[in-house]
């Protein structure tokens, strides 16, 4: 059995929402020749009544990789039961919002 602890991150992001929707790039710093797993994401927005959607799509190939059809009401924190993989640039969107403004997520990455 392993003792050792996998590498995390925590990366903070804003997404300005503006007429109900904005986006924002996310790991787009990372190695290129390396895939990244998403572990967990949290989205805070500008108010607790605040109601919204997101999802997130990888930009060359245009695939949506994942999407909480379920409007969001306030704070979300997803924690994925198993690990999203990420290859490539990613965007992640908030869109038919109820309030604009600075929308604040939170990823953790493996």
């Amino acid at each position: 059995m392993s003792t050792s602890t996998p590498d995390l991150e925590k990366k903070l992001y804003t997404i300005a929402v503006s007429s109900g929707s904005g986006g924002v790039a996310i790991a787009d710093d990372y190695d290129k020749h390396m895939a990244r797993e998403m572990l967990q994401i949290i989205v805070v927005p500008p108010s607790n009544s605040a109601t919204y959607k997101i999802y997130i799509r990888e930009v060359v190939d245009d695939v949506e990789i994942y999407r909480r059809d379920d409007e969001v009401v306030g704070e979300t924190n997803e924690l994925f039961s198993t690990a999203l993989p990420l290859c490539g640039r990613h965007e992640l969107y908030i869109t038919d919002a109820s309030v604009d403004g600075n929308y604040k997520a939170r990823i953790v990455f493996r």
